[in-house]
């Protein structure tokens, strides 16, 4: 018997073997994460073009 990477049985002791019986038993437990992320809808559309006239955005130097 030779595992996968070309190792043979004896080059292994007991200890080992018992340690590699459990690696191969394992069976990983299935979970499905849930999402972080939720859907939204945007309110607000942006138009093309220029911006709205009523919008007045103000300066990072707070000047005027």
């Amino acid at each position: 018997f030779s595992d996968s990477d070309g190792n043979n049985v004896n080059d292994f002791n007991e200890e080992e073997l018992q340690l590699l019986s459990f690696v191969n038993a394992y069976q990983p437990e299935e979970i499905r994460p849930r999402p972080l992320l939720k859907l939204f809808i945007m309110d607000y559309l942006p138009a093309i073009g220029d911006i709205d006239a009523m919008i007045k955005i103000p300066r990072p130097d707070e000047v005027g």
